[in-house]
This record gives structure tokens, sequence and C-alpha cells, in this order.
């Protein structure tokens, strides 16, 4: 904990938190022996979303329909809005490419070698 007398500022710095962190938080200040209390502050914690394949290889056959899909893990928990999917390989065909409502899986219809 710090404290700036000039702009009597104090400062709790946490570094590296954790989920047992998570909680409220109150400052006192002991002044000529009576101790004044801050509201309580509440911290929240958020995770960075981590994106996980269902599958990391998926087979299959030529002319049939497949389906790719993954995981999103995040708090607070990803909307279908904030999901995307994209391709490196091929030029995207929306005829023959469509996502799950939920947006956490591609469909491929009538799969060609290219894919």
């Amino acid at each position: 904990m710090s404290y700036d007398q000039e702009d009597a500022l104090a400062t709790l710095k946490m570094r590296a938190l954790e989920e047992s962190d998570l909680g409220e938080y109150r400052c006192d200040v002991d002044y000529k022996g009576t101790v004044y209390s801050s509201e309580l502050i509440a911290l929240d914690l958020r995770t960075k979303p981590e994106v996980v394949p269902v599958e990391s290889t998926v087979t299959a056959i030529l002319g049939a329909d497949t389906s790719l899909s993954v995981v999103v893990k995040a708090e607070p928990s990803a909307s279908p809005e904030q999901i995307t999917w994209s391709t490196l390989k091929i030029t995207w065909d929306e005829a023959r490419y469509s996502v799950s409502e939920d947006r956490r899986s591609l469909i491929i219809n009538n799969v060609t070698r290219p894919d």
C-alpha cells in the first residue's frame, strides 16, 4: 500500500491477481484514536477468453457435410455476436459455409479438398 500525502491518495496495488482475490475491500484510517472506514470497493475479476477446438483434427468425406466446433471459455461469457469464423486457405463461400446459432460451430456443406 502507498500513500501520497500531497494528494491524500492511498493506493493498494495488487499483482498477479487470483480468483481468491475476488471480493470487497475497504480502507481504514486510524485518525487520533478513531477509526474511519471507506465504503466497500468491489473487486470483480474478468478472464481472457480461451477458444478451444472440440477436436484438433476433423476427418470429413468429400461431398458430405461436416462441422468444426469450439468451446469458448470467458468470464463474463462471450456472446454469439463476439464469435466469428474465417479461413486462411480458400475464399469464403456463403452458399457452403454457415455458422450455428450460438456461433460456436462452423458448418461446411459439400466438403471439397481445399476445405
